[in-house]
């Protein structure tokens, strides 16, 4: 019985060394080698005269740091475009004395994805983010600090519809 057990063991452990499995969740491989993101301008009632541009740059950032696409303004093989379509600030949770105990921020923006490899893959689509914040805060105190959150969560939406299922 000792002699079969270990002749199992042994066995087991040449074919589990033979075997490799490797999962990535950095990145994804998208086709193509270029990408551009032309203009996304702003055509919500509240314009924020910076979010397109910190936006474009989150996504930008995004696709160069996590797949294996190079930037390029030179006929790009993939094309991002859209806009900014609502940016507004609603209040949340009302308490008792009906005051609202927060507030929330809310970014909606189009966006229309082009591919030259596979125009099959084209699509144009909506994406919604917010953040919260309390009532106690001032806006315009912790304004860049929502939208750098509200753009990262936006660009990894985008990012996410782009990348190959697996």
């Amino acid at each position: 019985m000792k002699i079969s057990l270990t002749y199992l063991s042994l066995l087991f452990l040449v074919f589990a060394a033979g075997c490799k499995m490797s999962v990535s969740f950095t990145g994804g491989k998208i086709e193509g080698k270029t990408f551009n993101i032309g203009d996304f301008p702003n055509y919500a009632p509240i314009v924020q005269p910076s979010f397109s541009q910190a936006f474009v740059d989150a996504l930008r950032n995004k696709i160069v740091n996590e797949s294996n696409l190079k930037y390029s303004q030179d006929t790009p093989d993939l094309l991002f475009t859209g806009s900014i379509k609502d940016y507004k600030i609603t209040p949340i949770s009302a308490t008792s004395n009906t005051t609202a105990a927060g507030n929330r921020l809310t970014v909606s923006i189009e966006v229309t994805y082009e591919s030259k490899i596979d125009p099959k893959k084209n699509f144009t689509k909506s994406y919604t983010e917010f953040a919260d914040f309390s009532i106690d805060q001032n806006l315009t105190d912790i304004e860049n600090d929502l939208i750098s959150e509200i753009v990262k969560k936006l660009a990894q939406q985008v990012y996410l519809d782009i990348i190959p299922a697996w």
